[in-house]
Formats: C-alpha cells, structure tokens, sequence
C-alpha cells in the first residue's frame, strides 16, 4: 500500500496564488495608505489655514492641492508595492483570513471601488469631502460676526481694542476737543458758563447768565483772565453774546445739527459749576423738542432733554456729542413742585440750531430779527375768574398792525383758546405759540363784553421787546 506522505511544498509552501494574493493585499495596503495620508495631510493643513486667516476663496484649492500632492504619494505608493519582500508576505499569510483589515480589502471592492484605481479614486473623493465639511465649519466659525457681542468690538471698529476702552477712549478725545472752548463768565451777580462761538472771540451763553450786566470777567481754560464786554441778548430764548479781545484765543467749538440729535445718544456736559472749572458729567438725551417753561414767561421750545447733571454755574456751557459737537447750550433744570428742589437727572439745553440762528444775529448787528418763533403781537396778563380760577389771557396792549391788531383783536379782550389749545395763563399762550410757525394762520377765540368769537390770525414774527 502506499505510503502518503507531504511533500516539501506541502510542508513549506503554500499554493502560488495564494502568495500573489497576499503580495497583492500588501501593496494594496501601502497604496491605500499613501494616499490617505496624501489627502489627510493636505486638506488638513489647508483647513487649518483657512480657519486660522478666514479666507474662504481658498476652499477650492483644497481638492486641486489634495490631488496634486496625491500624485507624489501615489508616486510613493508604487515605489512601496514594488518594495514588497518574501518576509512581507509571510506576515500577510501569518496573519491569515482573522487580519481584519484583509476581510475589508477582499470586500473593498463592493462599497470603495473596484480595483486600485477605484479604491484611490474613492480615497481621495472621501477624504477631500470630509476635508470640505470640516473646513466648512471652521471657517464658518472663524468668519467674523458682526451681530455677536465682544469685548473685541469696539466703537469705532478697531480690532483688538475692548469697548469699554475706545469708548473710555471716546471720552477723552471729546472732552480735550471742546476743554477749550468752554469758558467761565463771572459777573457782579454771579458765575455761568460760554462757549466760544468763533474766531473773533465772540461767546454764547445764556441771557440769564449776564442778567443786567454789560462788562464780564472772562476765564479761559488755559488760566487766562480777560475782560468781556455785551454784544447783545435775546431773553425769549435765553441767549447772550459776550465777546472778548486778547491774543491767542481759544478756537471755536463746532455747533452740530440738533435736529439729528437721537434719544439715548450719550452727551457730555461741560462747564463751571459751583465755580469748579472745565467740569464734566455724562447722560444720554432723554427726549428732543421738548417745550419746556423758564418762568418770568419764557417758554423755550425744541429743548434737549439730558439726564447729564446740570449744576448752579453749568448755565451757558456746552452739551456735547462723543464727536465734540455742541449740540446744545444747558440751560435750566426741572424742579420739583413738591419739595421745591431740583429733580435729578432731568436738565434741558437750547437746541444748537436754535443757538446758530439767534447767535449769528446778535453777533452781525446786536439784535435779533430772525427768530422763527411765532407771535400775536400783544401784550397780555394772566386773568382771573372771581373765584380765582385762571380763565385766560387779557390783552392789555396791541401791537399797531400787527397780526393780533389786522385780526380786530383789541385791549380788554379775553383770549381763551389757540388753535384749539385751551389758555388759562400767559405762561400757557406762550407755550402754545412756541409750537407754533410765523407766518402760519390760527384759530383764536375771544371774549369781548361777555361774547365769545373766534377770529382768524395770522401769526407773525416774534421779537425780542
């Protein structure tokens, strides 16, 4: 009987094919991993490159850079497969059908692509497209965005400087722009405050700051002390021109459009309360174009509201914008009724415009005859019922062929009502015609012996007597 017995390549070695087969699982393997690494290695430095610089136009050159450089690892890769050695594919044949990363090669083919083109082809398209998410996302968080609060956004849009430091910043610049032109006028009866109001060393301030007053002793900021002389006063809207001579004087502040002012804009208020020279305290504007009484019966219209602190001596200075622009003259403060004391964080300035229409004026020819203010053109007294209830207001005096006076109102006439506004006082007439325009026609309803009527009236210019 014969003898069976295992020859030497039984002992030895295995079927040809299937060593061909396990060479060929190498090199597939270092193909595979040449150009994974390739496409990781590319894409991954650009990612980080466009996250890091947000330029998102380079996104394109992911693929075109992962694909060129795929060229030299597959260069690589055929280097490697051609590199495979006798003691390489004993491993690969040790490790047999349990080496999980052969049972994937053999069923590659049916998902990754069929053959090595196929799987490097695949490669490269799914690692460039997991290459294109990521680098989606990042550079999507690392594009700047403007609605999102940070410390490193600022006021004037200066990278890498907090907000609270530029608007600190802010500050400052306004208030050593307009230090200046801010000075202290003293007179007999008291200390206010000015504001230089152009070149030739005219000075706006408030009509109740120089009272009676035709001679000033005027502080600069720089320390200086000069003498000021009365260019001319407007008491309706509570304006005054000072002017003073000497060399080197303070530059202009720069009047703004207060029309522009909004609410909750912040504001500075800059002057000399209490005599503390060049002081400053900050608010927003709280409301624009608020009528607002003075007393003594001046109404003044179209004020600021602020609630920056207004102090005894902060009259006639300057309220100001984070830009330096005066954009009002502080004026008066609200009281309250009850206790009779100031009510806090309520302070009103004549507007700017207001301030360039009447100053200019007072400043050419020493009065003023622009006042965009309207009037009836009488002279009146708060009237009284029996009783001692406000009724209206009683014409003492007409204005001869004023507006008043061609409508046929005459003296002892009771005026009751304007345009449909009820007026008890001449405090109450006067705020009314401060929302008024000259030149515009009104309602206006008397009484005469006990008859009421309503004329026509058309209003006009309102002037400083």
């Amino acid at each position: 009987m014969p003898v069976c017995s295992r020859t030497e390549a039984d002992d030895h070695d295995p079927l040809p094919e299937e060593r061909e087969a396990a060479r060929r699982r190498v090199a597939a393997k270092r193909d595979l991993l040449s150009h994974v690494v390739a496409y990781v290695v590319i894409n991954g430095f650009l990612v980080a490159a466009w996250a890091v610089t947000g330029a998102g136009y380079l996104w394109p050159a992911w693929v075109v850079g992962g694909w060129g450089v795929g060229v030299v690892f597959h260069a690589w890769g055929l280097f490697a497969r051609r590199a495979v050695t006798e003691e390489d594919v004993d491993a690969e044949m040790t490790a047999g059908a349990v080496n999980t990363m052969s049972r994937g090669l053999k069923a590659a083919p049916r998902w990754w692509g069929r053959g090595r083109v196929g799987r490097r082809v695949a490669a490269a398209v799914t690692v460039s497209v997991a290459a294109l998410a990521l680098g989606a996302c990042g550079g999507a968080d690392s594009a700047p965005k403007a609605s999102a609060p940070s410390t490193s956004t600022t006021v004037a849009g200066r990278p890498g400087v907090g907000l609270a430091q530029q608007l600190q910043e802010a500050f400052i610049s306004a208030v050593n722009r307009i230090r200046p032109s801010v000075v202290e006028i003293a007179t007999a009866s008291g200390l206010g405050s000015g504001v230089v109001y152009d070149t030739n060393g005219d000075i706006v301030t408030n009509a109740h700051v120089v009272g009676d007053a035709q001679q000033f002793q005027v502080s600069l900021a720089d320390g200086r002390s000069l003498a000021g002389v009365l260019v001319g006063t407007y008491p309706p809207d509570d304006l005054a021109v000072v002017r003073i001579t000497g060399p080197n004087l303070p530059a202009p502040a720069t009047f703004g459009d207060s029309a522009s002012v909004a609410v909750g804009e912040i504001v500075l208020a800059v002057g000399n309360p209490l005599g503390l020279s060049s002081s400053v305290t900050d608010g927003i504007v709280s409301f624009n174009r608020r009528t607002v009484g003075e007393g003594n019966g001046v109404v003044l219209p179209a004020t600021i509201q602020t609630s920056a602190p207004i102090n005894p001596g902060n009259s006639g200075g300057a309220l100001i914008d984070l830009d330096a622009r005066v954009i009002g003259i502080p004026t008066l403060v609200a009281g309250d009724a009850q206790s009779g004391t100031a009510a806090a964080g309520i302070g009103f300035a004549i507007p700017a415009n207001t301030v360039k229409l009447i100053a200019s004026q007072l400043v050419s020819s020493g009065r003023v005859t622009n006042t965009g203010r309207a009037a009836l053109g009488i002279r009146g007294a708060s009237a009284l019922s029996p009783s001692g209830a406000p009724v209206g207001v009683v014409v003492v005096t007409v204005t001869m062929g004023g507006a008043a006076d061609q409508a046929g109102i005459r003296p002892g006439d009771l005026v009751s009502s304007v345009e449909g506004h009820d007026v008890t006082s001449l405090a109450g007439l006067a705020d009314v015609m401060a929302r008024l325009r000259p030149g515009s026609t009104v309602a206006v309803t008397i009484e005469r012996s006990g008859v009421n009527s309503t004329l026509r009236v058309t209003l006009e210019q309102l002037t400083a007597s």
